[in-house]
């Protein structure tokens, strides 16, 4: 008994001080698109834990040429598509984490023109979408995508300027994998 008392009385010590037990964090995963040889997709592509599917009039390709120099959130290579349809990513497992660069090919401003829609594991229905903005540096217009939140299986990214003829380039995808 007095051995239970004893252990009861250090546990609420350690609470109280603030001690906790250490928990482990899940580990990140990065795409960078560097994994893969430059190619054209036209369906879907498994990396790293992940399922990236175009769902659009054309395919997306892993693309560099060193149209990227400059930029903060996309090196080359790169994930090139046109914004005639939605990219889907999959998650093999749930994430609380996700961030990813998007740019478009433009120097000009664009105003709520990326829109991303995260889904909920399971029965798949939506959880937030958030639209962004994009700001001219250097060769494209780009912004940084972050989300630390409750658990996501699959992130659709769509863009509000379908007729536009500029391309996409998304790069750096992070998540627990």
């Amino acid at each position: 008994m007095k051995t239970k008392f004893s252990f009861l009385l250090v546990l609420l010590l350690m609470l109280v001080v603030g001690i906790q037990p250490a928990v482990a964090k899940k580990p990140l995963t990065t795409i960078t698109f560097d994994e893969l040889p430059e190619h054209v997709i036209m369906g879907s592509e498994y990396i790293k834990g992940a399922t990236i599917e175009y769902l659009g009039v054309t395919g997306f390709a892993i693309f560099g040429d060193g149209s990227a120099p400059g930029l903060d959130y996309i090196q080359d290579k790169c994930l090139w598509g046109y914004p005639k349809g939605e990219m889907m990513i999959t998650f093999d497992k749930p994430t609380s984490v996700l961030e990813f660069g998007v740019a478009i090919a433009t120097n000009d401003m664009l105003a709520h023109t990326v829109i991303i829609d995260l889904y909920k594991p399971g029965n798949g229905s939506l959880r937030d979408s958030v639209t962004l903005s994009t700001a001219p540096k250097y060769a494209a217009s780009e912004t940084l995508f972050t989300y630390h939140g409750a658990a996501i299986e699959r992130v659709v990214i769509r863009f509000t300027e379908s007729e536009w003829d500029y391309g996409f380039m998304i790069d750096n995808i992070v998540f627990h994998g």
